[in-house]
């Protein structure tokens, strides 16, 4: 491979690259970075080979909220896991990585129990639709709630009535 092309794909390689001695921990790898490219819309996880071994270092694998601050836990969780600089710490088998993502997605498409906004607490799902971020504060009568409103994509304050 030569040229431009080449270059886009190398910010999807393992950091050990092809010298790993245990190849299916690169295939795991490269399936992390593809989840990346795809749940960010298209955004490659670098631009270049040495951008890509920073923020595997910085980050301990590629951390999609850096760029999706409203990616569910689970599926950030995932990426990491399998983007994780160090092959000892990586999703060890594709199976392994196929079967987390079925977990990732069950999890995430199972109707959550209704919680009580006045008892959420960080990364609660409200409605199917709110993601809690943070208490803002609560008054005598409302408390309101920093949260992603996950239909719109944006950070929004919702206020909740304390009485029933």
């Amino acid at each position: 491979m030569t040229g431009e092309w080449a270059d886009q794909v190398r910010v999807f390689v393992a950091p050990e690259d092809m010298t790993a001695p245990d190849p299916a921990r690169l295939d795991v790898f490269g399936l992390g970075t593809l989840g990346y490219y795809l749940f960010t819309d298209g955004t490659p996880p670098a631009a270049d080979r040495g951008e890509l071994n920073e923020r595997l270092r910085n980050e301990s694998g590629l951390d999609l909220s850096v760029d999706l601050p409203q990616v569910p836990s689970a599926i950030r969780e995932l990426v990491l896991r399998a983007t994780n600089p160090s092959p000892a710490q990586r999703i060890a088998t594709v199976t392994e990585f196929l079967d987390a993502l079925e977990d990732v997605r069950s999890a995430l498409l199972t109707p959550q129990r209704s919680t009580d906004p006045r008892d959420a607490g960080p990364d609660t799902l409200l409605d199917n639709r709110f993601r809690v971020r943070r208490t803002l504060g609560r008054g005598s009568t409302a408390i309101g709630l920093v949260v992603i409103d996950q239909k719109l994509g944006a950070e929004r304050v919702l206020k909740v009535k304390l009485d029933d």
